[in-house]
């Protein structure tokens, strides 16, 4: 009895020990390309985004990724309105000419931020006023505004008026955005899995320490 618990400690302590040195040694290369499949996971589901009038759009994602550059690390996300993208069809109007017809309500943003890892101070869950979302944010907060953000949105733009195709929208095109730095980047992940949080949040820590042990390896 006594040997067979000890076999079992060993198995058991071989095994913690496996774990912890395989989360341990994972290359940046490696961490990015896990931060990139979560985000990933996000693709064909929906986050409902609140209107100045009380109402909600709903957005689906389209694209997602997560690429690091020398110690710069760039999410991207891309969402419309229509479940799938949408591209429009080519169409000949009649005293117009070739146009790309669109639906009239169909909009498409895409955020890109790009951050210094090494920057991060603290990483939070953000809170939604919206219940029922399928899509949550990983807020990372750094210590200083030295995220570089650009948003920008695309829609139609012109109506047309002409026979078959009257009401019927085309001139898609960039309607808006902003750019500005920030101390705050959000991170896009699925809700559903309660452990994305905590695993999202180790991996950037993870590869903080990583840039960190690079950038000064006698620091610690």
């Amino acid at each position: 009895m006594k040997k067979t618990y000890q076999l079992l400690s060993v198995i058991l302590l071989t095994f913690f020990s496996v774990s912890v040195h395989s989360q341990a040694t994972l290359t940046k290369g490696e961490t990015v390309a896990y931060l990139d499949k979560k985000i990933k996971e996000v693709l064909g589901y929906q986050r409902y985004v609140p209107l100045q009038n009380g109402t909600t759009d709903t957005y689906y994602y389209y694209n997602a990724s997560v690429n690091l550059d020398g110690n710069k690390l760039t999410l991207f996300t891309e969402r419309g309105t229509a479940l799938n993208k949408t591209i429009g069809y080519r169409a000949y109007v009649p005293n117009v000419g070739y146009r790309y017809i669109y639906p009239c309500t169909y909009i498409e943003q895409t955020h890109t931020v790009s951050f210094n890892p090494m920057q991060i101070k603290s990483i939070d869950l953000e809170t939604s006023t919206i219940s029922g979302q399928t899509v949550g944010m990983v807020k990372i907060t750094l210590k200083a505004a030295s995220a570089q953000y650009n948003f920008v949105a695309r829609t139609v733009t012109e109506k047309s008026n002409s026979g078959q195709f009257s009401g019927q929208c085309t001139s898609f095109k960039e309607v808006g955005g902003e750019r500005k730095t920030t101390n705050e980047v959000l991170f896009t992940y699925i809700k559903a899995d309660d452990t994305n949080f905590n695993k999202i949040k180790k991996a950037l820590l993870h590869l903080q320490a990583l840039l960190n042990a690079e950038d000064d390896p006698f620091g610690g």
